[in-house]
């Protein structure tokens, strides 16, 4: 049976509601971290957009600290390239932050995993990206 957009928005909305309620939510994110898919947080970032243009601080942070945790319990089932990704996604453009990532010990090992998934990935990525005239630099 197909879902409607409307039963997508109910079920990302309980599952948010679920979280926000949760005595421990880094606990229940990790418990609910296969139902946090890409709706979920499709809903959750557009809670928090209208938090912060409504102005209402308190409840942005708490939407915030929410999506975070149900982030890092998602990231949790990752495979470690797609995690190392991210991590380094996550750093923008901050060039010391992305050399503290690459620098933890198990980086080399994540690199060299299962026939270079990690660079195939990144390869997939910037072929996605077509002309936009990217360059992609990797520290050692």
């Amino acid at each position: 049976m197909a879902s409607t957009a409307q039963d997508v928005h109910t079920r990302a909305g309980n599952l948010l509601a679920e979280l926000l309620r949760a005595p421990d939510p880094r606990i229940r994110a990790t418990e609910l971290a296969d139902e946090l898919d890409a709706d979920f947080f499709a809903v959750a970032s557009a809670y928090l957009s209208v938090a912060h243009k409504e102005g209402n601080d308190e409840v942005a942070e708490n939407l915030q600290r929410i999506i975070k945790m149900a982030m890092a319990a998602k990231n949790a089932l990752l495979r470690p390239e797609i995690r190392l990704l991210n991590d380094l996604l996550e750093c923008q453009s901050d060039w010391l932050k992305r050399k503290q990532v690459l620098n933890r010990a198990a980086v080399p090992d994540v690199l060299h995993m299962d026939d270079g998934y990690f660079f195939r990935l990144v390869d997939r990525m910037l072929d996605g990206m077509g002309d936009f005239g990217c360059v992609c630099r990797l520290v050692h």
